[in-house]
Order: C-alpha cells, then structure tokens, then sequence
C-alpha cells in the first residue's frame, strides 16, 4: 500500500489517497528497467530497492513517483 501526500494544482493534497499494489521480482524488475533510459548495464541494488506494480490502471498518484511505500 502506498500512501501520500501529493501537490496537484500548486497545493498539496489535505487527502491522503492509497492504492494496493503486488511487489515485483527483482530480476524481473531489473531487466524492465534495463529497458529505459538505464540502460542494459543498469544494476539493480537489491539492499535499499523494491519494485511493484505493474497492474493497469494502479499507480502512484500523479507526481507521486518514487514515494515511500
């Protein structure tokens, strides 16, 4: 569950919104991050990292990426 306090339309948020995601295998997480800008030599760093996601329609609130899970 990833809950936040975003800033949308210059003021943040009074609502806290939430959104279940499952976690993602790391080495299956690593090679779709390979796919980006990363590139394929991009190392995933599986002592401070985690991954989910993945399902349509379930993400990060916008400008919520990378938030706290």
């Amino acid at each position: 569950t990833q809950s936040t306090r975003g800033f949308e339309g210059g003021q943040f948020q009074q609502i806290l919104k939430e959104v279940d995601v499952p976690m993602v295998d790391q080495f299956r997480c690593q090679g779709k991050l390979r796919g980006t800008r990363l590139t394929q030599t991009f190392v995933l760093d599986k002592q401070s990292f985690v991954c989910a996601g993945g399902v349509l329609g379930k993400d990060a609130c916008t400008g919520d990426g990378g938030a706290p899970l």
